[in-house]
């Protein structure tokens, strides 16, 4: 056989193996997936906590930042206990509307990758992530990739539980106000846990003491009860992205 043609045919093998390869790769799990638009919470993104039955708090909790720190109750009465907010507190009338917001939010499904119970001791990039129940314990990491634009969208079709003292971090970019927790049922947030993005459940939402949520609790039917949490609803950041570059091994002299 003539050499020139066997070396055309070894090399048109090796362009459609290298673009096998790489659809391939494209589609693995934890890679990077198209870029997700915002879910979109209208009036109800100026409250740190919303809820339509009760607001309660068995210790002292405190409510901050720059997107709203407003608590709200669809129906039901007054919150109690100690809450300190920068905010304004509403009972029925725009706390009812927005309400209404959150359930279309929680409404908005998107065709997400399918993952297991357990999200801790895991590093995702951005996208939507659908599972039955989901827990995190230990340490879950979002993944920006370089982009302050990154979205990360979680369905949980039952429960969310968060593990004792579990967190939720963000490296490269990743904003707290682009993460979102879309739960069937009830959310409950363990004891000085650190939970990331905007919990919008169904139900009731609990937290543990001295957990951190930096972003919203909505409960579109039901309670939320707090625990003594620290929550901060601040906007996104237009600052530069700093880019975590990966740790390097020093070389063992001998």
């Amino acid at each position: 056989m003539n050499k020139k043609v066997t070396l055309k045919r070894k090399a048109k093998r090796a362009l459609v193996l290298g673009s096998v390869i790489a659809v391939g790769f494209a589609l693995l799990p934890g890679t990077a997936s198209a870029l997700e638009a915002p879910l979109s919470l209208a009036t109800a993104s100026t409250y740190g906590v919303l809820a339509n039955t009760a607001v309660t708090t068995a210790t002292p909790s405190s409510i901050t930042g720059s997107a709203g720190a407003n608590i709200g109750v669809g129906v039901g009465a007054a919150p109690t206990g100690t809450l300190s907010t920068s905010g304004v507190v509403t009972v029925g009338g725009a706390a009812l509307t927005a309400l209404v917001s959150a359930s279309s939010s929680l409404a908005d499904v998107r065709s997400g990758t399918s993952t297991l119970t357990e999200l801790g001791a895991r590093t995702l990039v951005a996208g939507a992530y659908t599972g039955g129940e989901l827990a995190v314990n230990g340490t879950l990491t979002l993944d920006g990739a370089g982009s302050a634009d990154s979205v990360f969208i979680f369905r949980a079709a039952s429960t969310l539980v968060t593990g004792v003292s579990s967190s939720v971090v963000l490296i490269n970019g990743a904003q707290a106000c682009n993460v979102y927790w879309q739960v069937g049922s009830s959310a409950t947030l363990g004891a000085s846990s650190t939970m990331t993005g905007h919990v919008i459940a169904q139900a009731s939402i609990s937290t543990g003491v001295t957990s951190v949520v930096n972003g919203q609790l909505i409960a579109v039917t039901g309670a939320v009860t707090l625990g003594g949490t620290t929550i901060v609803n601040n906007g996104c950041s237009s600052a530069p992205v700093v880019v975590t570059p990966p740790a390097v091994t020093p070389p063992v002299v001998t």
